[in-house]
């Protein structure tokens, strides 16, 4: 008898909430469900958007997809049934669905995004699900390459002026020395065509960066994002676009990633006899001893702390011996005009001792020359151990902000700006100066630090990103720079004056 009373209330209560629904989005029409069994088949397989197939999130039982209006796109849910739906419930940003047929009802909920998604699939994805038979999904082969072959979706809905949708094909892999110690891995991204999607530059090679060591998720960022403003000056524009993004692989849910680009031609404009360095270590002063010796090979694709990525003999050559120089006279100003494009040089110079950046002081950086003629440009990397955060092997993911010994002036002298000259040391004056009239400034800072934090607490994505790796606070973490910030830019002031 209690059985039957339970059944008869559910029925009940299925009616009285169809009804009113139905009563509140009177646009939809509601169809009477037969019985209210939930159900026990996958009665829904996929969702599709405005044509869009949405990555599905198996830890929050959500799909997914990215825009800035909802309401405008038609719905359809892939079922071996004939399914209807409407609207129940909208929780901030999820829409909940009841999708039903004659006989059976289960409940889909959507998360629209204020940030721009990407899936990523691999071939046995592609060849044991219903993508296969969809004809805008462009087929995977084999690839010989022995990183993964995969295919490529993007779903950036945010833009003004309508959908953006991509699909492409190309090749993942792994990237980082420190990456593959941890369990949310960086990647690299190499597609068949370029594809300028998400405010990234039209490029084939793209880096989602993990962001796995770094709690508040933003230094990169913030990073990046000043660079590209003390930067403005160059004649060679080698800024560096950065965007948040969602990552999912085979509709597995892998958290917040920024999405950027890779520092290669598009960046620093080399030529075909031109060079592109990445310095993976610090310069010590054994790496010093052994280029005055010229006790150096390449191997391994490496040369004292350097990886090779483009060279020729003429413009490696012309490298080193313009780094052996430098050195050799003590990286006064005659030695670096002589190396580097001065802009350039003393832009960087000013860049990290904002930051702090104690690990990209000969390391975490790009060095290019258009051509073997040209003066070496240097393009900053890597940049989450900045902004006061201090590296704990042991416990990778904690944030432990140092207060004390960013301010000392000793580092700043010996690390930074090495053994200056005092007309070098009046150029960093002087644009030091310049910055701090509109782009070194709490306001600047502030405005990035507040935008950062609106797209990532309001769109849920740390929330989401939290609970698949571990816990943080990125509200607590901003506001932690925020003041290391503050007391940074005070103590540059006393310095310079």
């Amino acid at each position: 008898m209690k059985r039957i009373l339970l059944l008869i209330l559910s029925i009940l209560m299925s009616f009285i909430l169809l009804f009113f629904f139905h009563k509140k989005k009177n646009s939809i029409r509601v169809e009477t469900i037969i019985s209210t069994h939930i159900s026990n088949d996958n009665l829904v397989y996929n969702v599709e958007v405005d044509n869009i197939l949405c990555p599905y999130n198996k830890l929050n039982n959500m799909y997914y997809f990215s825009t800035s209006d909802f309401s405008k796109y038609d719905i359809f849910f892939h079922s071996a049934f004939d399914v209807k739906y409407i609207i129940y419930g909208i929780d901030d940003n999820i829409y909940h669905f009841l999708v039903y047929d004659d006989k059976y009802y289960t409940v889909v909920s959507i998360l629209v995004d204020s940030i721009p998604v990407i899936n990523i699939y691999d071939m046995g994805y592609f060849s044991n699900n219903a993508l296969s038979s969809r004809s805008d999904i462009i087929p995977i082969i084999q690839s010989e390459n022995e990183d993964e072959f995969v295919g490529i979706q993007i779903i950036n809905l945010m833009q003004n002026n309508g959908a953006k949708y991509f699909t492409s094909i190309g090749n993942l892999s792994v990237r980082g020395a420190s990456s593959t110690f941890f369990q949310k891995k960086s990647y690299k991204l190499k597609l068949e065509n370029d594809l300028g999607v998400l405010n990234v530059s039209n490029d084939k090679v793209w880096v989602l960066d993990a962001l796995y060591a770094d709690p508040s998720k933003v230094r990169n960022k913030l990073s990046s994002d000043l660079w590209n403003l003390i930067n403005d000056n160059q004649k060679i524009n080698n800024d560096l676009s950065t965007q948040f993004v969602e990552l999912f692989i085979n509709n597995e849910y892998r958290g917040l990633y920024v999405l950027k680009e890779k520092v290669d031609k598009s960046v620093t404009k080399i030529q075909d006899d031109g060079l592109l360095m990445k310095a993976v270590g610090h310069l010590d002063s054994t790496m010093i001893e052994r280029l005055f010796n010229n006790d150096y090979s390449i191997y391994d694709n490496k040369i004292l702390n350097f990886e090779v990525k483009n060279y020729d003999k003429l413009s490696i050559s012309s490298f080193l011996k313009k780094i052996k120089d430098f050195h050799y006279n003590n990286r006064n100003y005659d030695s670096i005009v002589n190396t580097f494009d001065l802009d350039n040089y003393i832009n960087y110079k000013i860049f990290v001792s904002l930051l702090c950046g104690e690990d990209n002081v000969t390391s975490n950086q790009y060095y290019s020359m258009v051509n073997s003629n040209s003066k070496i440009l240097v393009t900053p990397w890597d940049m989450d151990l900045t902004w006061g955060s201090f590296w704990n092997f042991n416990r990778p993911t904690l944030s432990e902000f140092i207060w004390d010994k960013d301010y000392d002036y000793n580092w700043l002298d010996e690390s930074i700006f090495g053994e200056k000259d005092d007309k070098t040391f009046s150029l960093l004056k002087k644009r030091y100066w310049e910055l701090r009239k509109n782009v070194i400034t709490m306001d600047t800072i502030n405005s990035y630090l507040d935008s950062y934090k609106d797209i990532l607490v309001n769109s849920g994505a740390t929330k989401r990103d939290s609970e698949r790796w571990y816990d943080y606070d990125v509200v607590f973490e901003i506001e932690q720079i925020r003041e290391w910030a503050r007391k940074r830019i005070f103590f540059l002031d006393e310095y310079f004056k």
